[in-house]
């Protein structure tokens, strides 16, 4: 559905510069493009689209960026969401995403990227290169009690890890992770509107 609402705002500004925004329920509650001021380059007003995806992670925001591409929409820039439990592998997602959600459960401590995510967040990179795609990673904002959820080592490595990725890939970084304080968000890491 998001595609083709992407292809209806489209049809409506032809001209205007796309600029596409996968990601997960983070950042399909999150990002507001409505409410963004107005954004312009080259003289021309932007168009900003939301097009993330419950549960979407690298794979799925990969997949999504292929059907844009098939169907002949060609943003202009895409700004990809650096999940920290959607890097990880399948079976530490399952707790990860339990605990994300406010489920009691053992802090976690050993963070680190599966070979399946990374992979597909550096073929995303390498298409937008490839049909001259602008390219942006955002950490999105999580709330001071999602991010205790983390033990500080583990914060540290998804930091360390999303910025190695950003110097190794020449792509910009914006960490947003403690952009918002908890009563922005509904559950600690999906923002509310006026968030």
């Amino acid at each position: 559905q998001r595609l083709t609402l992407a292809q209806e705002r489209i049809a409506e500004h032809p001209a205007r510069p796309v600029v596409a925004v996968p990601g997960s329920s983070r950042l399909a509650l999150g990002f507001a493009p409505e409410a963004l001021p107005p954004l312009a380059a080259d003289g021309r007003p932007v168009l900003p689209l939301n097009l993330a995806h419950l549960g979407a992670g690298p794979v799925m925001n990969r997949a999504l960026l292929g059907r844009l591409l098939r169907d002949g929409v060609r943003p202009r820039w895409v700004v990809g969401e650096l999940m920290p439990s959607y890097l990880t592998p399948p079976a530490d997602r399952v707790a990860r995403t339990a605990r994300e959600a406010g489920h009691p459960r053992r802090k976690v401590r050993d963070w680190h990227p599966a070979a399946g995510p990374d992979r597909a967040v550096r073929d995303t990179v390498r298409v937008c290169r490839e049909h001259g795609i602008g390219v942006a990673f955002v950490l999105a904002p999580e709330g001071d009690s999602f991010r205790t959820l983390y033990s500080p080592e583990a914060r540290q490595r998804v930091g360390e890890y999303a910025a190695a990725l950003s110097r190794e890939l020449d792509v910009p970084l914006t960490d947003a992770r403690d952009w918002l304080p908890d009563d922005h968000f509904t559950d600690g890491h999906h923002p509310l509107r006026r968030g």
